[in-house]
């Protein structure tokens, strides 16, 4: 019960300072704009879209899930700070999606995958409301949101419209370029080989985009846990359809699937670990996945090379 209080009249100080925080005027003379995006992919897009004028942060740093991501005492000061705020929206950051709906409301942020029509979206329920937040996965989704971004960023700073679309060209040429790379790389395997098999449900957009069956432990949520029925399921499904690879997440416990691979093992068939994809988050800043595009480049490699 005191949890719950002091987490209330945490949510309530953070909402607080953040609406009168955005009250602040945004151009300023020898002051950077300071953006805050929460994850470490929604940095990295920011980075090659903004100029020097902005300062470019991310609330999670490499290999952090925002599924589970709670924003504690010392995140107030850069939300608050922050003169804009982009987040995925669609309940990725998932303990933070109250604070961040509102602040959208307020002007002070923006949904980056909620821009999207909810069309080219993976509907999770039957109510209508809740979407698979993971576009990232399929670079033409991330291009179209990116799109919706650069449009966003160049209204709301006028003084910076010309460097902002030369910059987002630029970047958006590189996304259909790495689009056309992953379908040119993915073209080797033959369709029998297809199958993508992660610890949670993140891929089902890069499944439709690149013609792969997923499956997963877990679902869309890193919240949920692997029960016995979950592998059992799994491991009877490896086994009827011979699968060879199966792949960790770099944000995800490797736990549960370690326990896939030995039940494989005990029905006589072998299935290994080919290899951590980067779902939700980059991987360390010194690394080829510390970019969305080496994500994407590493996480083609990973699986072209396990399921060859």
């Amino acid at each position: 019960m005191l949890d719950k209080y002091n987490n209330f009249c945490f949510t309530c100080l953070l909402v607080l300072v953040l609406l009168l925080g955005g009250c602040a005027g945004e151009e300023r003379n020898g002051s950077r704009i300071r953006v805050l995006a929460t994850t470490s992919i929604l940095g990295d897009v920011l980075s090659n879209i903004l100029p020097d004028t902005f300062e470019v942060r991310s609330l999670m740093g490499p290999g952090v899930d925002p599924h589970l991501y709670k924003a504690t005492q010392g995140d107030v000061e850069q939300l608050s700070s922050a003169d804009l705020i982009v987040y995925n929206g669609l309940h990725l950051e998932g303990k933070m999606a109250e604070i961040l709906n509102r602040l959208s409301g307020s002007g002070k942020a923006f949904a980056f995958a909620e821009s999207l029509d909810k069309r080219r979206l993976r509907l999770l329920d039957s109510s209508g409301h809740i979407y698979d937040p993971h576009i990232w996965l399929d670079v033409r989704r991330q291009i179209m949101a990116t799109e919706e971004l650069i449009r966003y960023l160049r209204s709301r700073y006028p003084f910076a419209e010309a460097e902002i679309r030369e910059r987002g060209l630029l970047y958006l040429n590189e996304l259909t370029a790495l689009d056309i790379w992953c379908r040119e790389s993915i073209g080797s395997l033959p369709d029998s080989a297809r199958i993508l098999v992660t610890s949670h449900d993140a891929f089902s957009y890069f499944g439709q985009a690149y013609n792969f069956e997923v499956r997963s432990l877990v679902g869309v949520s890193t919240l949920a846990e692997a029960g016995l029925r979950d592998v059992t399921e799994l491991v009877n499904y490896l086994a009827e359809h011979r699968v060879k690879a199966i792949f960790i997440e770099n944000s995800v416990s490797p736990k549960a699937l370690r326990s896939v691979v030995e039940g494989c093992m005990r029905k006589g068939h072998v299935v290994r670990i080919g290899g951590e994809l980067y779902s939700d988050a980059l991987g360390d800043t010194q690394s080829k996945a510390g970019t969305y595009k080496g994500m994407i480049e590493h996480n083609i490699n990973q699986i072209v090379g396990a399921l060859q």
